[in-house]
């Protein structure tokens, strides 16, 4: 049982870091050139003639692709301002503050 669960765990985890760095492409106080440069890695490495294992063996050549990919959204994630990751995981998690911004006026019914 202890095997399923590690597998559960590791697909969440995935899931967790794909919309963790979804929502910091689109945040603008993360850098632009770590934006277009692991994005640009993981572009250069899917066209590059040379695999670590070729896609022609079934499962295990997508498979590789896939930790390459993991491996590029952990380090997008990293390099990534701290402050910014960690408020962006609140955010994701509902953990963050909730705050209402806003005006009033008091209407007297006299």
């Amino acid at each position: 049982m202890a095997k399923a669960t590690s597998r559960v765990d590791i697909i969440r985890r995935l899931w967790q870091d794909a919309r963790l760095a979804w929502a910091l492409l689109r945040e603008p106080r993360v850098p632009t050139w770590t934006k277009l440069l692991l994005p640009a890695l993981w572009l250069l490495y899917l066209i590059m003639p040379l695999d670590v294992i070729p896609d022609v063996i079934p499962v295990l050549g997508e498979l590789d692709d896939l930790v390459v990919l993991m491996f590029i959204i952990r380090m997008f994630i990293t390099m990534s301002p701290p402050q910014v990751v960690k408020e962006v995981e609140e955010r994701l998690s509902g953990k963050g503050r909730n705050v209402v911004d806003g005006t009033y006026r008091v209407v007297d019914h006299d």
